[in-house]
């Protein structure tokens, strides 16, 4: 297993629960403010940030079962 596509997987990873954090917010916001028609739009926008998070959550699995110390990680030259 690659420990660069690790990376780049743990990174996705990251970026869209930063992304789903944010739409959660407005979500709130949207909901306060009783905006129907923006809200759906965001909820479909939330939908399919969640569906990209469970393919990335997927891609990780064979990971789980790895020693992490048995990794190898190429070095930062």
């Amino acid at each position: 297993l690659s420990t660069d596509q690790l990376q780049l997987l743990v990174e996705e990873k990251l970026h869209l629960l930063q992304n789903l954090k944010d739409l959660s917010l407005r979500q709130s916001d949207l909901i306060a403010q009783g905006q129907v028609d923006a809200l759906l739009t965001l909820i479909g926008r939330k939908g399919k940030a969640i569906d990209a998070l469970l393919r990335v959550q997927s891609s990780l699995a064979p990971y789980q079962g790895q020693d992490p110390e048995d990794r190898q990680w190429s070095s930062p030259d």
